[in-house]
C-alpha cells in the first residue's frame, strides 16, 4: 500500500473517532461533568486542562515564599554580598532593589491574570508578541526561563551541600573538611530527592508548601532574635547601616555596589512561581496573582530582617565571617560567634538553616518542571517528544521531573572546576530570570499596549509605566552580571577569579541557536515553532477555527496528548490536529 493511501486511510480512522468523540459531548476532562471556570477559560486560551488542580490561593501564596526561600537564598548569597559592597548593601540595597522587584512582581501578576497558563513568562511572550514574532520571542524566552530556574535549583542543592560542610566543621571543631567532589555528591543526591517528591499529587505538594512556608517564616524569627540576644556583644547601628566592605580587587565603589545588587535580585528571584502551576491553581485568575505580589512582599520583609539580624549579630567582625572563622561558611559562622561557648547553640541554628535550603529546593523544582513540560509539550527543545506528556494516573508530567533532574545534576558540576563557579551559578540563575521576566513585560508595554486585555486582577492605568520602569531595570541589572566580579591583585583576571556566567550562557546560546536555525530536513525550530497557540485562533467551545487533521509522521510531539483527547488507540502513527494557516505546533483541546 503506497504512503499516500496510508494516508488516507489514517485520515479516516481520526475523523471517525474524531466524529464519534464528538457525538458524545464528553469534556474536555475525559468525562461528562461540566468544565470548572478554571478549565473553560483555559480552554478558550487553547489548551486542555491536563493537570489536576490542586492548589488554592494561600498555596499560590506559599509556592511563591517557598520558591523565593529568601533566608535559604540570602545565606547563600550573603558572603558574596559582603564582598561587594558589605552591610550598607545588604541593607539599603536590599531595600532598593526590593522596590524594583515589587514593580516587576506586579506587572507579571497582571500578565498572569490575563495568560494563566503552565510556562508562564515562556507562554505570554509568544501571546504578546506580533504574530509573526510569536516563535521566536516565545522560544527566546523560554529557554533563559528555563536556564534560570535549572540554575536556581542547582544553587539550593549545592548551597544545602555547603551548609552541611560547614556543619561537619562545626562539630568536628575544623578537623573534617568536606571536599568540592563531596559537595557536589551530596548536592546531586539532594535534587534526587527533590525530583521524588515531585511525583506527589499538587494538593499534597500543596499542602507540603503550606507546612515549609510557617516553618521558614518560624525559623528565620527564631535565628533572628536567638542570634542577636545570644551574641556577647553587636554591632553598631552605623555599622549595620551605613558600613561598606569591598575585596573584589576593584576600588570603584559605584561597580562595586551596581554588582552587589546581585545579592538582592538572586535573593528575590522566582517569585513568577505561582504562575508556573497556574493550570494547577483554582481560580488562577485571581489566586495566581495575588500569590505573586503578596509572596513578593512577605519575602521582603523577612529577607531585611535576616539580613539586619546577621550584620548585628557578626560584632562588626569581617575577619572571622569571612577568612578565619571555623567553617567556610559565613553564616555559620556567625552563628558560632553568637553561640561561642554552647556549640549546640550554633548547631541548631545551622540545622534550622539547612532545612530551611533544603524546603526551598523542593518547592522550586516544581516551577522547573512545570517550565519545561509547557516547553515541550510545544516542541522547543530537541527530542521533546521525549520528555513530554502527563502520567494518566498521577497527573503529573514525569518526564519532565527525570528531564529537569539530570539537567540540574549537569550545572551542580561546575563548582568541581572553579571555586568561584557558585558565584556563577545564582547569576546564570539571575539573569535566567531577569530576561524572562523582561521579555514579555517589554512586549506589554510596546507591542500590546494598546491591545492587551487586563484580567480580574490589574494595576489599572498604572500598568504600562510600571511595566516601562520595570523593563529598564531588568536588563540594565542584566547586562551588570557579566561583568568581573573578583580581580586579583595586578586587576587581572584568573581562572579562579573567571566569571562563568557568560560561558554557560554562551552554551545555551550555541545550542538554542544551533537547534532554531538547523535547516527543515534536520527538524530546526523555525520551521515549525510559531509560538503558542493564540485565543483569537480559537473558538468558544476551544477549537481551532477552520481546524483540519492531518497525518504527520515522525515531526509533532504531543501524539500522546492528542491520542488521549480522541481516544486513539496507542500503536497508531503519530497524528496532530493543526490549524490551516498558519501551521502551529501546538495542539487545540477537543471537545
Amino acid at each position: 500500500m503506497s504512503q499516500e493511501v496510508q494516508q488516507i486511510d489514517l485520515i479516516e480512522q481520526i475523523e471517525e473517532k474524531f466524529d464519534a468523540k464528538k457525538s458524545k459531548s464528553k469534556h474536555l476532562s475525559g468525562n461528562t461533568t461540566t468544565l470548572s471556570k478554571d478549565d473553560m477559560y483555559l480552554q478558550s486560551l487553547g489548551y486542555k486542562s491536563e493537570l489536576y488542580r490542586g492548589f488554592n490561593a494561600f498555596m499560590s501564596f506559599t509556592m511563591v515564599f517557598t520558591s523565593v526561600g529568601v533566608i535559604c537564598s540570602n545565606s547563600l548569597v550573603f558572603e558574596y554580598g559582603l564582598n561587594t559592597g558589605g552591610p550598607v548593601m545588604l541593607t539599603w540595597g536590599w531595600i532598593v532593589g526590593s522596590i524594583f522587584t515589587y514593580m516587576i512582581a506586579l506587572s507579571l501578576a497582571e500578565i498572569t491574570s490575563t495568560y494563566p497558563v503552565s510556562g508562564s513568562t515562556y507562554h505570554w511572550a509568544g501571546l504578546l508578541a506580533k504574530r509573526e514574532h510569536a516563535g521566536i520571542a516565545s522560544f527566546i524566552c523560554g529557554w533563559f526561563s528555563f536556564l534560570g530556574n535549572s540554575a536556581c535549583d542547582a544553587s539550593y542543592a549545592y548551597g544545602f551541600a555547603q551548609i552541611v560542610a560547614a556543619i561537619v566543621q562545626l562539630t568536628s571543631n575544623g578537623a573534617v573538611q568536606l571536599s568540592n567532589q563531596h559537595m557536589v555528591a551530596i548536592a546531586i543526591g539532594c535534587m534526587f530527592s527533590f525530583a521524588i517528591k515531585n511525583i506527589a499529587k499538587m494538593d499534597a505538594q500543596g499542602w507540603f508548601n503550606n507546612g515549609s512556608a510557617i516553618y521558614q517564616a518560624v525559623s528565620t524569627l527564631v535565628i533572628i532574635i536567638a542570634i542577636v540576644s545570644a551574641a556577647p556583644s553587636r554591632s553598631s547601628s552605623e555599622f549595620v547601616w551605613a558600613g561598606y566592605y569591598n575585596t573584589t580587587g576593584m576600588d570603584n565603589a559605584f561597580y562595586v555596589c551596581i554588582i552587589g545588587l546581585l545579592t538582592t535580585l538572586y535573593g528575590m528571584s522566582g517569585y513568577e512561581a505561582a504562575s508556573q502551576v497556574s493550570e494547577e491553581t483554582q481560580n488562577a485568575q485571581v489566586s495566581a496573582p495575588k500569590g505573586i505580589v503578596q509572596g513578593v512582599i512577605a519575602a521582603v520583609v523577612t529577607g531585611l530582617a535576616f539580613f539586619v539580624g546577621l550584620l548585628y549579630a557578626m560584632n562588626e567582625d569581617y575577619d572571622q565571617a569571612l577568612e578565619n572563622g571555623l567553617t567556610d561558611q559565613p553564616v555559620v559562622n556567625i552563628f558560632h560567634m553568637a553561640f561561642p561557648s554552647s556549640k549546640a547553640g550554633s548547631l541548631a541554628m545551622s540545622i534550622l538553616l539547612a532545612i530551611n535550603v533544603y524546603l526551598g529546593g523542593f518547592s522550586h523544582m516544581t516551577v522547573t518542571t512545570r517550565v519545561v513540560f509547557a516547553m515541550s509539550r510545544d516542541g522547543v527543545f530537541p527530542g521533546s517528544k521525549y520528555i513530554t506528556g502527563v502520567h494518566g494516573k498521577s497527573q503529573l508530567p514525569l518526564k519532565s521531573i527525570l528531564f529537569v533532574f539530570v539537567v540540574d545534576s549537569i550545572i551542580v558540576l561546575l563548582p568541581l572546576i572553579s571555586d568561584t563557579a557558585f558565584s556563577a551559578i545564582t547569576q546564570i540563575s539571575t539573569i535566567g530570570y531577569s530576561i524572562s521576566y523582561a521579555i514579555p513585560i517589554i512586549l506589554r508595554v510596546t507591542v500590546s499596549r494598546k491591545t492587551f486585555v487586563q484580567g480580574p486582577w490589574n494595576i489599572g492605568n498604572w500598568s504600562v509605566s510600571n511595566g516601562i520602569i520595570a523593563s529598564i531595570f531588568l536588563v540594565s541589572t542584566s547586562i551588570c552580571f557579566f561583568f568581573p566580579t573578583s580581580f586579583d591583585e595586578n586587576m587581572q583576571q584568573t581562572i579562579e577569579d573567571f566569571n562563568w556566567t557568560i560561558v554557560v550562557f554562551g552554551g545555551a546560546l550555541v545550542i538554542a541557536g544551533t537547534y532554531w536555525f538547523l535547516p527543515k530536513s534536520l527538524g530546526g525550530a523555525r520551521h515549525f515553532f510559531t509560538g503558542p497557540v493564540r485565543p483569537e485562533d480559537v473558538l468558544e467551545n476551544g477549537q481551532f477555527k477552520e481546524q483540519k487533521l492531518v497525518a504527520i509522521v515522525n515531526k509533532h510531539t504531543s501524539q500522546n496528548s492528542v491520542k488521549m483527547q480522541l481516544d486513539l488507540p496507542d500503536d497508531l502513527e503519530v497524528i496532530d490536529i493543526i490549524p490551516n494557516e498558519p501551521e502551529n505546533k501546538s495542539i487545540p483541546p477537543v471537545k
